[in-house]
């Protein structure tokens, strides 16, 4: 009888060191992996843009852009952010292209670098810019490309854009 008592407080001791052991990983990020190592089928996962615009992925989630638009002025807003929508990055360029159909046409969206005196961003070192055209109040949805974008010296060009629905 004592050798089964005894059996069980170690069984039980056993267990206890194992879920303490396992707790201590429960702060680790569920995304902490390369993406690469998916190859072809790598799985798409959902970050939410931090301004409440469209999501467009940059690579193998090495960089965001969120399009933002403001149809009563005719504007939309692009945001350049870090990797999982993290946080913003700025950017050397002054102005952004994209090309997009709309009604059978294409136009062509120029988004001018801005400054922001709260943040100390500059024309050049921002990681915001914006746009203005007058089809941007009364069209919801186009197709489109971003023309080129350079992050730190990684050149990005000829990305496909769904507005709103991101890429």
């Amino acid at each position: 009888m004592k050798k089964t008592f005894c059996n069980l407080v170690a069984t039980l001791l056993g267990v206890c060191v194992l879920i303490s052991l396992s707790a201590c990983k429960g702060g680790e990020k569920k995304d902490d992996h390369d993406h690469a190592a998916h190859g072809d089928k790598a799985h798409h996962h959902h970050h939410d843009p931090p301004n409440g615009g469209t999501g467009i992925t940059l690579g193998d989630e090495e960089a965001h852009i969120e399009l933002l638009r403001d149809a009563a002025a005719g504007k939309m807003k692009a945001w350049i952010l870090a990797p999982h929508m993290s946080g913003y990055t700025r950017v050397k360029q002054e102005t952004l292209e994209i090309t997009a159909k709309v009604g059978g046409e294409e136009k062509t969206l120029v988004f001018k670098a801005q400054p922001n005196t709260a943040t100390g961003e500059t024309v050049g070192n921002t990681s915001l810019f914006e746009a203005e055209a007058d089809w941007l109040k009364t069209t919801d949805t186009f197709e489109g490309t971003l023309k080129q974008l350079d992050i730190k010296g990684k050149v990005y060009s000829g990305i496909a854009i769904s507005f709103p629905k991101g890429n």
